[in-house]
């Protein structure tokens, strides 16, 4: 499937690639953002940061799981 010399299987390929590529950076400086507003402990933010540097898959499972705010024990 060669159209102008172009094999549409290898373009499609690549642009998804591109999409991964440049996607997992911006979920990731999403995810941070969202986890600064979050009151959580000191040791839970950690966690969640370094998760969230894993490809595309941190930041899912930040949204998957949906840490919530740790509520103050009276």
């Amino acid at each position: 499937m060669s159209h102008f010399g172009i094999n549409s299987r290898f373009l499609f390929f690549q642009i998804f690639n591109i999409f991964l590529f440049l996607g997992a950076p911006i979920l990731t400086i999403i995810v941070l953002s969202l986890l600064r507003k979050r009151s959580l402990g000191h040791t839970a933010k950690a966690i969640w940061v370094l998760i969230s540097f894993v490809p595309i898959m941190g930041p899912l499972a930040f949204w998957i799981v949906n840490p919530q705010d740790e509520v103050e024990k009276e």
